[in-house]
């Protein structure tokens, strides 16, 4: 099976690092509500792994369904081996979610307005800069 290490969606291009975190990201990062990051959010996240902080979204829409529907099987097998790989892909997901996060101090505004960084938050009030191993 060979791995691509560039895969097309929506129109733009994503490296298999880019693909797995979506992924991950989906999987296992949750705001207060209990809900999946937007696949909104998501692509400011992709994108911040860009250097691209406080740009535009990669277009990130369906992409974990897409990943899972391609025709490739080098390309299916990247949810499969997150899913495989959950400790190091969840601690992954929490490194770039947590890195994103400090470096958006707008949207971190807006997220703990809305209540939605209560999890990610120490009592004081300050971000995490982990995700605590409660599960």
């Amino acid at each position: 099976m060979s791995e691509q290490a560039f895969i097309n969606f929506n129109g733009a291009t994503f490296s298999r690092y880019e693909c797995q975190i979506a992924c991950a990201i989906k999987l296992w990062i949750r705001n207060a509500n209990n809900a999946v990051p937007s696949d909104d959010t998501l692509g400011y996240i992709v994108n911040s792994l860009r250097g691209k902080v406080n740009g535009t979204a990669l277009p990130c829409q369906n992409i974990v369904p897409q990943i899972q529907r391609h025709s490739q099987e080098g390309v299916r097998s990247i949810h499969l081996s997150v899913c495989v790989n959950k400790t190091y892909w969840e601690r992954e997901a929490n490194r770039v979610y947590y890195a994103w996060l400090k470096q958006n101090d707008n949207i971190v505004k807006r997220l703990n307005a809305t209540g939605a960084l209560a999890p990610f938050l120490n009592p004081d009030g300050s971000l995490k800069t982990q995700a605590s191993s409660s599960h």
